[in-house]
């Protein structure tokens, strides 16, 4: 080991231009690996972030297209399907239906969101095809099946923030 630093105090200035482009390398080369696993990590935190924010918008508007479609159709079979109820109802699922539509485009979004939003936009979608029928035709399967499906997108989605990422 002394016979190495005897070395370097030997050295002319060539070879102490070679030792300190040698280091200088070698200090490059760990930072730039360093900055490379910073930056990737932050990039994971961001789309991990991204994803949970996407989570929370897709509960909310599948609840709410719950509680939506639950009232529809509650309503529908007490009063009938009057023009008039039929059309604030159809509104009511159509602004539901937007919700969804939105929610459908927000970052963070993978394939196991979007395909719960678009099923549970589905669900509603078919309610509000299925609201002039009720009264004039046996639609309880219909509004069972729908009401099935919609609060399954939801707990999907619930059971998705609850586990880690896969």
């Amino acid at each position: 080991m002394s016979i190495f630093f005897l070395s370097l105090i030997d050295m002319d200035k060539g070879q102490w231009a070679s030792w300190v482009q040698a280091v200088g390398s070698v200090a490059a080369i760990f930072t730039a690996v360093a900055i490379a696993h910073r930056d990737s990590s932050l990039r994971q935190k961001a789309e991990l972030n991204a994803r949970n924010g996407a989570l929370v918008r897709a509960l909310a508007v599948t609840s709410d297209a719950v509680d939506r479609v639950k009232s529809a159709f509650e309503a529908a079979n007490n009063f009938g399907s009057n023009p008039n109820l039929v059309s604030t109802v159809t509104s009511h699922l159509e602004q539901c239906m937007r919700y969804l539509t939105e929610a459908l485009s927000v970052q963070g979004l993978d394939s196991d969101i979007y395909a719960e939003l678009f099923l549970a936009r589905k669900s509603v979608e078919d309610a509000a095809l299925l609201l002039p029928g009720i009264g004039h035709i046996e639609t309880s399967p219909s509004e069972s099946e729908l009401m099935k499906k919609l609060k399954h997108a939801h707990q999907k989605l619930a059971e998705m923030q609850r586990s880690p990422i896969h």
